[in-house]
């Protein structure tokens, strides 16, 4: 599903960025058809069932127990320079933040980061994170377990690199029922970092009732 949204981002670039005539209509009308029906089949009832939105760059509150959220645009490439993690006890909020750095494994200083979508899978209690054109990783595995060795939430935690792929997946499997919300922070002279906010259920409920008062 992420490539069908790649493949969206893509196309709404191109249409605003080049005009070109097609029998007298211009090709960014076409384009908009194009994005309108992939909308359409991403969004559809029947073809999926979990929640997609768009990530901010500030923290919203908006949570999702089943559902991804997507964000970053198209670039030369990437490296996960660190993951840290930490614990609120007072909100009961465990963030997750991955810092990513350019395709030569240093502090970038982008407009924008890569393409990357983070979700959380109701059904597995689990929340993947996947990274397009990552290049390479400087975190290890056993840093990774350590980093995770004390959550409150997380269970367990992998993460994959697909060298052909240039792609990489952080797994945390979860130990009880969360939600979840992404973000994205992009700073001058600062990695891109995506920020993960895990909240069990129960917490998450409360403090949406809470905000609606």
């Amino acid at each position: 599903m992420i490539f069908l949204w790649y493949m969206e981002q893509d196309l709404n670039r191109l249409a605003f960025s080049r005009i070109m005539k097609i029998g007298g209509s211009t090709m960014p009308i076409l384009l908009s058809v194009i994005l309108s029906l992939l909308g359409a089949f991403v969004c559809a009832p029947g073809h999926s069932a979990s929640a997609y939105k768009r990530t901010l760059t500030v923290k919203k509150g908006q949570y999702l127990k089943d559902g991804v959220f997507t964000g970053g645009q198209a670039g030369s490439g990437s490296t996960l320079l660190a993951i840290r993690r930490t614990y609120s006890p007072k909100v009961k909020i465990e963030r997750v933040v991955l810092d990513v750095g350019d395709k030569d494994g240093k502090t970038a200083r982008p407009k924008e980061m890569g393409y990357f979508q983070a979700g959380v899978d109701a059904k597995k209690n689990r929340i993947t994170v996947d990274l397009a054109q990552m290049k390479m990783s400087m975190v290890t595995e056993m840093q990774l377990q350590q980093i995770f060795k004390k959550s409150p939430y997380v269970k367990s935690a992998e993460f994959t690199l697909d060298p052909e792929d240039t792609a990489g997946t952080l797994v945390l499997n979860l130990k009880q029922p969360a939600r979840l919300e992404a973000f994205r922070l992009v700073k001058p002279g600062k990695p891109a970092r995506v920020v993960l906010d895990i909240v069990p259920v129960a917490q998450a409920r409360a403090q949406t009732r809470s905000k609606s008062r």
